[in-house]
């Protein structure tokens, strides 16, 4: 009998394994950084110059077989010197894990610890640029059919494993639930619309099911052609916020990528955050509008001054940008970025009304291949604030902010299997 249920098995392990795709692949990636005055302006006397080493490595897990996807992906984020010597500290968690099911050649569905990425990644990304990334508990419905593609997704958190109620710990920091729709058209090869809408909530302080709703809608307009590509953008947000405040935002953007040769591409634009008007004392609502789960350190400048609404006090943002970027011998990237940076209104603070200007950055980044599956980037990046910058944060603007990064990537393949090839 016992030799009956291992021939068995082996039957099984064989038929599987003749449709069965499978890929183990790592990622090492230390990065060096000199922060002076990274995020902040510099103060008047004492500045020291901070330098730090912080590294990710993960290990990666697919698995394909039949109608079954499963993708694994452990993850350990460490800054260089954090833990004792001769300790054992755990660091090693799971970065994704999910698995995706195909119901038709049409539509999938997901289930797991995923990363979201759409459009521009303005809304939601997997905010690569940062060690940790960013990933989502949630369920994925996905459905794409000769150029309509539409993503419905849920998701729900608690904070532990509970036999009633639906308190959840709003220390975390968690949105409690969340789901969006993202829908695309893709008229043809030069035109395409999206439109999206989001729902999130977060757990009233001092109660145990009361959700506060934060709802952004909008949608994107895309016209792509060989030389030249136009994106524009508007979003509404409204609901409420985690305190409780009434919101009414909006956010909008245009941008227009120009590649007159092959290895020189432009990219130029502006986008604008509504803000809140201080001199509006009788004004309760939030108009400050919040990007969400969107990438900051990717558009708003490397240095990071303005990733959130609390950076400009609530007053809104307006960058104007243009990128620069060289592909040269074909691999070797050289990008240079330049942004002006204003709010939408003045801040006031002991009768100063300083002008709405906050400051230029301009950064500098290379990306070298080294060999297959090695590269090394770095970058420099140089802030020089104003007036009313110095006004918010009381420093010196009469001071440059500067920052500067060296990261390697390693993301070896060490094994794939491919089953069903012939």
């Amino acid at each position: 009998m016992k030799r009956i249920v291992l021939s068995v098995v082996a039957l099984v392990i064989i038929s599987v394994s003749a449709y069965a795709q499978f890929n183990l692949s790592a990622e090492f990636r230390p990065r060096f950084e000199f922060r002076d005055s990274y995020k902040v302006l510099p103060p008047t006397f004492g500045q020291i110059p901070a330098f730090q080493i912080s590294q990710r490595t993960r290990l990666n897990v697919g698995f394909k077989w039949s109608i079954v996807n499963t993708y694994l992906s452990f993850q350990d984020v460490r800054l260089w010197g954090d833990e004792a010597m001769k300790t054992d500290v755990a660091g090693l968690g799971l970065y994704q894990g999910w698995a995706e099911i195909k119901v038709c050649d049409s539509f999938f569905i997901k289930a797991g610890r995923q990363e979201f990425a759409y459009d521009n990644e303005r809304l939601f990304t997997p905010s690569n640029w940062s060690q940790k990334g960013l990933t989502h508990d949630a369920l994925l419905l996905k459905y794409n059919h000769q150029g309509f593609s539409i993503d419905v997704a849920a998701a729900f958190n608690q904070s532990k494993d509970t036999t009633n109620s639906t308190d959840y710990n709003n220390t975390l920091g968690n949105y409690k639930a969340l789901s969006f729709a993202w829908l695309k058209y893709q008229f043809n090869k030069h035109f395409a619309l999206q439109a999206t809408f989001i729902a999130d909530g977060y757990q009233k302080k001092n109660t145990t099911n009361t959700i506060y709703a934060r709802l952004t809608s909008g949608g994107v307009f895309n016209f792509m052609s060989k030389y030249v590509n136009t994106d524009a953008r508007c979003f509404y947000q409204w609901g409420q916020d985690q305190s409780g405040a009434e919101i009414y935002a909006y956010y909008i953007n245009a941008d227009v990528t120009v590649k007159p040769l092959k290895w020189f591409t432009i990219f130029t634009g502006t986008e604008f955050f509504s803000g809140n008007d201080m001199t509006n004392v009788s004004n309760k609502n939030l108009n400050a509008f919040n990007y969400l789960y969107g990438s900051g350190h990717r558009y708003n400048g490397n240095i990071d001054f303005f990733t959130k609404p609390t950076d400009t006090k609530y007053l809104g943002l307006t960058d104007i940008y243009m990128d620069f970027i060289f592909l040269l011998k074909q691999k070797y990237q050289l990008r240079a970025d330049f942004h002006y940076f204003r709010t939408e209104y003045n801040y006031h603070q002991n009768f100063i009304n300083p002008n709405p200007y906050l400051g230029c950055e301009a950064d500098i980044t290379a990306k070298i291949p080294i060999v297959k599956d090695v590269d090394v980037q770095l970058g420099y990046s140089l802030f020089s604030g104003s007036q009313m910058l110095q006004v918010m944060q009381g420093n010196n603007k009469k001071k440059m902010s500067q920052w500067a990064f060296v990261m390697l990537t390693v993301k070896p393949t060490l094994f794939t299997w491919d089953g069903g090839k012939k």
